[in-house]
């Protein structure tokens, strides 16, 4: 016998829409929090938030785990206040940020690989 908690036949199709969405943000929060050092790191980029920028600047390492913190409390928040309209409302422009974003780093990337890290 399986836990109700486990059992998504049980979620409905928009709650399993929301919970998609909200596990996607993770994955690209890591990328961004990850691209966002490297590219910092090496001088190729700025951190626009300056308690952020601070953070990375002293300890890159705690920059990702705050960074990932902090989204994650978010995106719980959202998930527990899921039965709340603007909850969901509030997804789509932070997808669409973040989608931005990554697509931003994954351009350079692609970028830095074909015409070296000067042209930046």
């Amino acid at each position: 016998m399986g836990s109700k908690l486990n059992d998504v036949s049980c979620i409905s199709k928009s709650d399993r829409d929301l919970k998609l969405a909200l596990k996607i943000l993770l994955v690209m929060n890591l990328g961004d929090a990850i691209f966002t050092s490297v590219w910092v790191i090496n001088g190729l980029a700025i951190e626009s938030n300056p308690f952020m920028a601070t953070l990375l600047e002293s300890n890159p390492g705690l920059f990702i785990i705050t960074k990932i913190f902090l989204v994650t409390l978010c995106i719980f928040l959202l998930w527990r206040l899921r039965s709340n309209k603007m909850s969901k409302i509030l997804i789509i422009p932070i997808f669409i940020l973040y989608t931005y974003i990554n697509f931003v780093h994954i351009f350079a990337l692609f970028k830095f690989v074909f015409f070296g890290f000067g042209t930046c």
